[in-house]
């Protein structure tokens, strides 16, 4: 039986190809890598590749793509403006971890605005 179970393939549903056109990790890296290169016209043209990547469930998380590329860019109030509409929306960035706002300020990837006073009080405990 395991033998005609192991031939069997599996639904495309449940392959790597159907994955990936769900997964923002290959959109959301080389644009920040971009970003950081100095690169900003690919950064701020993949923002909006970014801003289009609807699927279901994704509750925010592809806006807290566009504000770590945003915080690359260095751009403060458009990263904290980005931050508040992924919470709106139900971004679980890291859902075992519920100080993760709290540690917001420490975590690297956004050192480039962790000095901006719209980013320090948005990361301010409430």
């Amino acid at each position: 039986m395991y033998q005609q179970l192991a031939a069997e393939s599996l639904p495309s549903v449940y392959g790597n190809d159907h994955y990936r056109g769900r997964d923002l990790v290959p959109l959301g890296l080389p644009r920040i890598d971009a970003a950081r290169r100095g690169d900003t016209l690919t950064a701020e043209a993949m923002l909006d590749s970014i801003a289009r990547f609807h699927r279901p469930f994704i509750f925010g998380t592809s806006v807290h793509w566009q504000s770590l590329i945003t915080t690359q860019l260095g751009d403060c109030d458009h990263t904290v403006t980005l931050l508040q509409r992924a919470l709106e929306l139900g971004s679980p960035f890291n859902s075992l971890n519920n100080s993760y706002w709290l540690a917001m300020r420490e975590i690297p990837q956004f050192a480039s605005v962790k000095n901006c006073a719209a980013f320090r009080d948005f990361t301010q405990p409430r």
